[in-house]
């Protein structure tokens, strides 16, 4: 028998410590993809709760002026929910900045949002200059499949629904 030279034995310890690692990565990838679009979901349900949370607050307490964008909603004061009052309707403090910068700019954590408000109120609430909206709603879409897979829907019933094949609408399932 022959003696295999060093250079050959080491290349073939190299090829099997390449394809080890190879295979370990090719079953990690999976899982990290699904991983990060199970954190943007979550992301996603946690933005549309917080906003439906403020706009049935802000219902609430300036009814009938309805409900407002979630601009209108934030300011530096936010989260100062026990303290709003009529007097202070032009700047509610609702929602966070961070909360409102999202929906302004569309794009957050894989997820493209739109919020639409409804027909304008007929009549101004009090302590309120300008009348909100009868209703509104907001889509969160994953921006890509590697970004998340199911897309989300809310109104100003607060219920969020899905869809995992289209844009979820009003028809759509319960999450």
């Amino acid at each position: 028998m022959k003696k295999q030279s060093g250079f050959g034995v080491l290349l073939i310890e190299m090829l099997v410590v390449a394809f080890c690692i190879l295979l370990l990565f090719s079953i990690s990838v999976p899982s990290v993809v699904k991983l990060a679009q199970t954190n943007n979901q979550n992301d996603a349900i946690t933005i549309l709760r917080s906003i439906n949370k403020s706009e049935g607050w802000f219902f609430r307490v300036y009814n009938p002026d309805g409900y407002q964008t979630p601009q209108y909603l934030a300011n530096a004061q936010a989260g100062a929910i026990g303290t709003v009052t009529a007097q202070n309707c032009q700047t509610p403090g609702l929602l966070g900045p961070q909360d409102a910068s999202v929906i302004q700019t569309g794009n957050y954590s894989g997820y493209r949002y739109v919020f639409t408000p409804g027909t304008t109120a007929t009549t101004t609430g009090p302590g309120c200059t300008s009348p909100g909206y009868i209703s509104y709603t907001l889509v969160a879409d994953p921006i890509s499949t590697a970004s998340g897979t199911t897309h989300f829907f809310t109104d100003q019933t607060g219920v969020i629904r899905f869809s995992l094949s289209a844009s979820a609408n009003a028809g759509s399932p319960a999450w």
